[in-house]
């Protein structure tokens, strides 16, 4: 008898605590298994990582073609950035002369002593001067210290990243050759095939040199410029149809001169 009320007592109890098991899982409402939850959450994770990255990247493709095909807007007046090497000393009056007669801005000059693409390229002064002086325009001056160099892909990589950096800002630009006073070992054809219509082959010209008898003359430097101007006007990258009337100095634009790069 008492065997028999003390199976009836446990069974009992038995059933008491299945039915409380199941009535706890009811109202939580899913599994208790933390093994369960802790496989599925790394993968959870991993997804909204993916996702996350997949967005992030397709925004930034949209967000690049949307600057290649929507240029700073300037009705036509352009505010410059000239920047470039020593070529510069001479340049800087006849450049600031035509513009401002064609009506355009000279925002300002950076002479970059003894820089190359090399400077321009893999440094943040291009990004720096860009943000302070708000150009529409960059116009480079540069190239007479790379004549004789022949690591040709590296400089190719580097004038790639000049031409990019610009594009991506929407800012148009244009590049003025080395006035070569020597032929160059190759750099100048590699200068001219990435830039193409927006590179100025100043190799070409004739010109009268400086005391160095490498750098063009101050006077040179007008004949210089004048054929820059032709060139501009008629591929229709800047427009300087007007001719000097009268040389003046540059006045309110910056002239900042950095040292001589190591």
């Amino acid at each position: 008898m008492n065997n028999s009320v003390t199976y009836i007592r446990n069974a009992g109890i038995l059933l008491l605590g299945i039915f409380i098991f199941f009535f706890f899982i009811g109202n939580i409402g899913g599994p208790i298994n933390l093994e369960v939850k802790k496989a599925a959450i790394p993968k959870v994770e991993k997804t909204l990582s993916a996702n996350r990255t997949s967005i992030k990247n397709t925004t930034s493709e949209k967000s690049k073609k949307k600057v290649l095909v929507k240029p700073i807007k300037t009705g036509g007046i352009e505010r410059i950035l000239l920047i470039g090497d020593s070529q510069l000393e001479a340049m800087r009056k006849p450049f600031y002369n035509y513009i401002t007669t064609n009506g355009h801005q000279l925002s300002a000059t950076v002479l970059w002593y003894g820089s190359s693409s090399k400077q321009w390229a893999n440094t943040d002064t291009l990004a720096y001067y860009i943000t302070k002086y708000k150009p529409t325009m960059v116009v480079l001056v540069l190239g007479l210290n790379e004549l004789f160099v022949n690591d040709f892909d590296q400089r190719k990589l580097n004038i790639q990243k000049i031409k990019n950096q610009l594009i991506k800002k929407g800012i148009n630009h244009y590049w003025i050759g080395p006035a070569a006073w020597k032929k160059d070992l190759g750099v100048i054809d590699i200068m001219q095939s990435e830039w193409g219509n927006r590179f100025f082959p100043s190799h070409k010209l004739t010109l009268g040199r400086a005391k160095d008898n490498r750098h063009p003359s101050s006077d040179a430097a007008w004949v210089w410029m004048k054929a820059v101007a032709k060139e501009t006007t008629k591929n229709g990258l800047l427009s300087l149809p007007k001719l000097i009337q009268e040389k003046v100095t540059p006045k309110k634009s910056p002239f900042i001169l950095l040292k001589v790069p190591k």
